[in-house]
């Protein structure tokens, strides 16, 4: 991470986009602790992420949307958005198009 982002400048991070990106940014914290980095990923990675799963929950509470659950494949079939669950691309490009829809969805 350290070609693409000065450490030591607060302004200089990655922003992390996805689907419920709690879990991959718990998993990298989870990484970096094992291996002795006490700072972890606070060092490359903004903790303000843009996650689509916050928006469908947020539509959620503004009664735009009710589902038996908020799984990425539910959420990209109730969108008509096709998707091959747990292949990483596949959830990138999904993942993308939801957040387009989500957000004009308003």
């Amino acid at each position: 991470m350290e070609k693409y982002v000065d450490k030591y400048d607060k302004k200089d991070k990655f922003y992390s986009a996805g689907y419920n990106v709690r879990f991959d940014l718990d998993f990298l914290q989870s990484f970096f602790m094992k291996r002795g980095n006490k700072f972890g990923t606070g060092s490359y990675q903004n903790w303000r992420a843009i996650d689509v799963m916050q928006i469908v929950h947020y539509m959620d509470y503004r009664n735009k949307i009710n589902l038996e659950n908020y799984k990425l494949a539910t959420i990209c079939n109730h969108f008509g958005i096709d998707i091959k669950a747990h292949d990483s691309m596949q959830d990138i490009r999904a993942t993308r198009l939801l957040l387009n829809k989500t957000l004009y969805s308003f």
